[in-house]
């Protein structure tokens, strides 16, 4: 007995109109029903497309298996540069403050302060505070010191310290004392779009110590408000604070975390006994991992251990005196650094925090005078191989050994170093990283984002800097780079760029302006805590970088090109093969997500979401599904053996129902739903408090949920934009990038007209003819035809995903506005033990029948009954109505009937109630009746309200069988 032909041999004449009439209407075909398919199956498929195509590695496997050929890459001829300036032109420093470097007599720095959105310059003892996104602003001057100020620096204070009002805190070092200020930002007044509009400095004379002869040289804040400063003795300082005096502790000292016995000594012994002092040039936090990192002017680097929360007192762990000889005996450092070499090219200007988004194992770089990098660990148990395992699921998951809340901080060891960034790039030219091709005087850098910028000395005199940029390329490798057989993870390739204009002054700092995610803090972009991701994920829920260099000629803003906002910029280009170049680039699947996020986002041009639609049913940009031909070996040797008599052919099994080979554009699809819902698809929803178990709570924030669920049902809107689009169109699909028309996107409809004249071509031709053609054509269009239909109801299901994803949002939103605790008591015991172990996914994909979310719903509008009164306005019709509208999967128009017929009920009862107790209170018009004497006046009254209350107790009766009734009528349906 032979096997069942495969789908799409069968016959397709008999109801072939029927099929083209449910395609064309955006329908399912019957029997192959996506609305009846489990959402649970649309997500495995979701997460296997989209794992296929989304690959994320640990920064060190992608340093280690980088190939010196490719390193470096230089951006696309014609593309958008990455760097674009945002600042109309570079503004002059404020005249106050260039009249006041006239009359400078001892030191001046500058800086700039992104948090609060100013640029700061200290001139002798007086601090100079401006807008630097807007010319003309009228800098906040402070004079309240009488030395020269040395030393000045940003952080986010203890709560509980200081008075609410007081959002940040200004450190001021002089040469004699350390002092605070407090910072108050605030919109304003009668606007409130700005949050730094206004600014005042507010003096605390109690938070004031001395510096004991100390020059402060360098200062770093962490995000739990410890205080950090370097001196010019070579230690390191911690200053610490507190509301109030105690007997243990003072409102305000200083702490030295480094010398061991030389804390206590006199400060003049130390400079002939231990030798001239270093000064500390930087101070570096990681708030991640809670670590301090300090790099002296030799280069060397010491770590400090800030314990598990970050609050604990800094304590040093590790020390690096000899960076050179470190770096020089790895074995790729070896092509990059070499013992004996000039100290002045290996010395360490920049220190950055690599964010554990990006690795667990690399967990800081050092970047050189002459722009080489090197990588650093604080873990000693840091070896080869790949840094992340796999859960059932597919999320990442950390080996204990990685986690910083398990390991803290032991060594300083390197790992792993780069060369420097290549020549100005010349078009057509292969990019090598030769260190002895360029010789670079860096003299600021920051790092951010997997983005590396540096600001190099230019012009003859060295008094312009020159900008470059060294991002990493997402871009799919050349054929020719080779996966590394190690770890599997490809090498670390970078595409280099700099600003195509000379920034006149020395730049004296970078920095990077505080970008908030869309999402809340409860939510990560790359789903698990901890998982890896990249700018490609990070790009859907933040916008473009923006930075900010300071030189001593003013402040120039810039901003950074994502590859989305790349993509956005050929797309109004409208240049066909500029589109092209980009989605071979990236691959069809990466771009088509990347044209989702486009034209699936608020307040976007139409003509930018039209330009979107076009490329993704362009098949020259996406291609198109395609099903398997079954011409291999194995169908032919089961044809011959059915054909001889051989009996039946034992080879390779044959899949009946194979799935096609899916467009870019419905991997796109998939790629940009699963990055979508990542952020809360395995977070708890309403959980008990950690302090507190018996108070209930909701873990998604407001913001999250709102956000979520606009894009979701954005994406669904344009889902069956699209169908409604390919429907007008006929399915045809127009060859945007080429310019014309590039054909049916399955070669024709298949309809009968066709067949036949395929059936005469055939039988004209001859036998002959007929064999050397056979059914080949009629076969493959088949085969597109049923690749396009399977393709069609799998986004047919992933729209219904989104949806049913957006409904869950809003139930959500609506439950975390009411009391959830209330709600939760309203709710059996095994409902709560449920609900405690509820996460989003559970939420989404549960089957039909009796759910948590149903009883959630009816706890909800229980407690609406019980607060509102039964049904009145504002009560269970508007939430009924709310609900139905936004979220048809949880309640639906059976329910709303129900709660409100429910509702009216209890209104009814309370009439009731009300009209019952009329008949124990005597009225005042009745007592002044027995008070008169008047009987006759007081029978009448009894009289007239005893059929008053008969009448009422009458139509409350009434109207309340009728609404049972109703309630039974919508019980029994």
């Amino acid at each position: 007995m032979s096997a069942p032909p495969p789908m799409w041999q069968h016959e397709v004449r008999v109801g072939h109109d029927q099929q083209r009439r449910a395609a064309t209407a955006g329908q399912q075909l019957p029997g192959n029903d996506a609305g009846d398919e489990k959402l649970s199956e649309t997500w495995r498929h979701v997460k296997g497309v989209a794992r296929d195509e989304s690959k994320h590695y640990d920064l060190m496997d992608l340093v280690r298996n980088a190939r010196r050929e490719d390193t470096y890459q230089f951006p696309v001829p014609g593309w958008p540069s990455m760097l674009r300036v945002t600042s109309p032109a570079l503004p002059d420093l404020p005249a106050m403050v260039q009249d006041k470097y006239r009359m400078c007599q001892t030191v001046c720095f500058c800086g700039v302060l992104p948090e609060i959105r100013r640029a700061w310059a200290s001139i002798d003892n007086s601090l100079f505070l401006w807008r630097y996104d807007r010319s003309g602003d009228v800098p906040v001057e402070y004079c309240g010191e009488e030395q020269a100020i040395v030393c000045v620096g940003l952080a986010k204070p203890r709560s509980g310290v200081f008075l609410a009002a007081i959002q940040h805190v200004l450190v001021l070092a002089t040469t004699v004392e350390i002092v605070l200020l407090g910072v108050c930002t605030s919109p304003a007044k009668g606007e409130g779009s700005d949050p730094y509009e206004e600014l005042s400095l507010q003096p605390m004379p109690l938070y004031s110590i001395p510096s004991d002869n100390v020059i402060m040289t360098s200062f770093a804040a962490s995000a739990t408000g410890g205080l950090f400063l370097g001196g010019s003795d070579g230690h390191v300082y911690e200053i610490q604070y507190a509301a109030n005096d105690g007997w243990r502790q003072k409102r305000m000292s200083k702490v030295r975390v480094t010398g061991g016995l030389q804390q206590m000594l006199p400060t003049f012994l130390p400079s002939f006994l231990f030798g001239a002092a270093v000064p500390v040039d930087k101070l570096v936090v990681d708030d991640e991992r809670q670590i301090l990192y300090s790099l002296s002017a030799n280069s060397a680097i010491q770590v400090f251990d800030l314990g598990p929360s970050g609050s604990d007192p800094a304590k040093k762990v590790a020390e690096l005196t000899d960076f050179l000889g470190e770096v020089a005996r790895l074995p790729t450092g070896r092509n990059v650094f070499t013992l004996g070499e000039d100290k002045r090219g290996t010395a360490i200007k920049y220190l950055a925090v690599i964010p554990m988004a990006e690795s667990w194992k690399v967990h800081l770089m050092a970047v050189t005078s002459n722009g080489r990098r090197a990588y650093f660990t604080t873990n000693s148990l840091v070896r080869g191989g790949s840094s992340w395992g796999s859960s059932r699921d597919g999320r990442a998951v950390v080996p204990s050994h990685l986690d910083p809340k398990k390991t803290r901080p032991t060594v300083l060891q390197a790992i792993d170093a780069r060369g420097p960034l290549p020549q100005a790039p010349v078009i057509g030219a292969r990019v090598t990283a030769d260190p002895n091709t360029r010789v670079m005087d860096v003299t600021a850098a920051l790092y951010s984002q997997g983005t590396l910028l540096l600001a190099e000395s230019a012009g003859p005199d060295g008094r312009a800097t020159r900008l470059l940029l060294a991002a990493r390329n997402y871009t799919l490798p050349p054929p020719s780079v080779n996966v590394n057989l190690g770890s599997g993870a490809p090498g670390l390739r970078e595409v280099v760029s700099d600003l195509q204009q000379i920034i006149p002054g020395e730049t004296t700092a970078i920095s990077c302006v505080p970008q908030t995610s869309v999402l809340g803090p409860d939510a990560h972009p790359g789903g698990s805590w901890g998982a890896m991701q990249d700018e490609l994920v990070a790009q859907m829920f933040s916008g473009p970088p923006q930075l900010v260099v300071v030189s001593t000629a003013g402040v120039l803003e810039l901003e950074r090109r994502r590859p989305v906002d790349v993509l956005q910029a050929l797309l109004q280009e409208r240049a066909p093969e500029k589109l092209q170049q980009f989605f071979e680039a990236y691959g069809a699947p990466e771009a088509a997500a990347m044209c989702y996020l486009i034209a699936a986002s608020e307040n976007q041009s139409l003509r930018l979401v039209e330009e979107a639609a076009n490329a993704l049913e362009n098949p020259l940009l996406v291609g198109q599904p395609l099903m398997p031909d079954g011409t291999g070996a194995g169908a032919e040797a089961a044809h011959n053996a059915g054909a001889t008599g051989g009996g039946i052919y034992m080879g390779t099994a044959v899949n009946p129902n194979p799935e096609p080979e899916w467009s870019g554009a419905h991997k796109g699809l998939a790629l940009y739903i699963s990055r979508l819902l990542a952020p809360v698809w395995d977070n708890k929803l309403i959980t008990p408090g950690s302090r507190d178990p018996n108070v209930w709570k909701a873990r998604l924030l407001e913001a999250t949920m709102t956000v979520l669920e606009q894009k979701l049902r954005a994406l669904e809107r344009f889902l069956s934009q699209s169908a409604a689009r390919r429907k007008a169109r006929g399915f045809k699909a127009s060859g945007a990038a080429g310019g014309g028309d590039a054909g049916s996107l399955f070669l024709g409809f298949l309809d009968d007209s066709t067949n036949r004249m395929h059936n005469a071509d055939n039988t004209a031709a001859g036998p002959a003819g007929a064999a050397a053609f056979g059914d080949a054509p009629f076969v493959k269009r088949q085969r597109m035809w049923n690749a396009f239909i399977m393709e069609e109801q799998r986004n047919n299901a992933i729209r219904q995903l989104a949806s049913k994803a957006a409904q869950a949002l809003l139930l959500l939103r609506t439950v975390a506005a009411a009391n959830v605790n209330r709600l939760v008591n309203r709710l059996s015991k095994d409902a709560q033990r449920v609900l405690k172990d509820l996460n989003f996914r559970d939420l989404v994909l549960e089957g039909s029948g009796p759910s948590l979310a149903g009883q959630l719903v009816a706890a909800l509008v229980a407690d609406q009954l019980e607060t509102n009164g039964g049904g009145t306005a504002g009560g269970v019709a508007e939430l009924a109505n709310a609900l139905q509208a936004g979220a048809p999967a949880y309640f639906r128009d059976q329910d709303r009937q129900f709660f409100q017929v429910t509702g009216a009920l209890l209104l009814h009862v309370v009439q009731l109630a009300r009209i019952a107790n009329v008949v124990h209170i005597m009225p005042a018009q009745y007592e002044e009746a027995c008070c008169c004497h008047n009987v006759s006046k007081a029978s009448k009254y009894c009289h007239g309200r005893l059929h008053q209350i008969i009448r009422s107790l009458q139509l409350a009766f009434d109207n309340t069988v009728t609404v049972a009734c109703n309630l039974q009528a919508i019980d029994s349906v």
